[in-house]
């Protein structure tokens, strides 16, 4: 089991190298958004396997086509990551390609009673973990005015198509809420899983930041110490020179070279205490 998840960590590890281009692994926040979005477009595209022959056995071949083609489009919305750098404009063609083919099924199974209507709460909640609240925004008014278009067909008189047999309604409406519950288990196994990575590396980064502040300390500490050390001989030197005969005026430059080196000794003094305490050594 081991190697098994040994395996699939580096693949994902490739796939992920692959996709998300070097800019916007360079960035930990946009690193985290395309990986997000990467891991769950590749999950939507697990779907298509399932839902697609679904559609067929029931009797709608046009929907299976259409879960195809959105499959295709959610790939190339993934892969246009790579060449656009733009991590939202993925996320946004992942959240379009998702809607257009709900609508599409319901086009072609029933209109407003479709099982795939149920499925647009979906799109606003992926375009809100993925795209960010003003998207998520938008799809849910077109999400909402899709709605408000297919309750309003019937009472224009314009009648769409029920690809769906009368007797496999059951069968599909139960279909679509497993996936619905899927969908949500999907969505928030990834948001739980790159939440803890993130907190895995804000506590790495957070350890590194306190090494490397108490390494700074403790060459602050030690080099005070080694020029306070010679500073101390400077200015015992001057006090003994001071002892010999000089002149009033070299005796003036004497006083004025060891003010200004007891000042630079203070100085040093409080960086000495300041380092200690940061380097836990006071």
């Amino acid at each position: 089991m081991a190697r098994w998840l040994r395996t699939a960590s580096g693949l994902s590890r490739i796939v992920l190298d692959y996709l998300i281009p070097v800019a916007v692994r360079a960035d930990p926040q946009r690193r985290l958004h395309a990986v997000r979005t990467v891991a769950f477009g590749l999950a939507m595209i697990f779907w298509a396997p399932v839902f697609a022959p679904i559609y067929g056995v029931l009797g709608a071949p046009r929907g299976a086509v259409m879960i195809g083609c959105a499959a295709g489009a959610i790939v190339l919305s993934v892969v246009s990551m790579r060449w656009t750098q733009s991590v939202e404009l993925a996320a946004n063609l992942i959240a379009a390609s998702i809607f257009f083919v709900l609508i599409g099924l319901a086009a072609i199974s029933g209109g407003i009673q479709a099982a795939s209507v149920s499925w647009l709460p979906a799109v606003t909640i992926i375009a809100l973990i993925l795209c960010g609240r003003g998207a998520s925004i938008a799809w849910t008014a077109a999400s909402c005015l899709a709605c408000l278009i297919l309750l309003s067909l019937p009472r224009l008189e314009i009648s769409l198509a029920n690809d769906i047999p009368r007797e496999n309604q059951p069968l599909l409406e139960f279909a679509a809420t497993c996936g619905i519950v899927l969908c949500a288990f999907t969505l928030t196994y990834l948001f739980k899983a790159s939440e803890a990575v993130t907190r895995q590396a804000l506590q790495i980064a957070c350890v590194q930041s306190d090494q490397a502040s108490r390494a700074k300390s403790t060459f602050l500490a030690n080099m005070s110490h080694e020029i306070r050390t010679p500073l101390n001989a400077v200015l015992g030197m001057t006090e003994l020179m001071r002892d010999t005969p000089v002149t009033r005026q070299q005796q003036e430059y004497l006083e004025i070279a060891q003010d200004s080196g007891k000042a630079l000794l203070a100085l040093v003094d409080d960086i000495l205490d300041f380092s200690r305490i940061e380097a836990g050594k006071l």
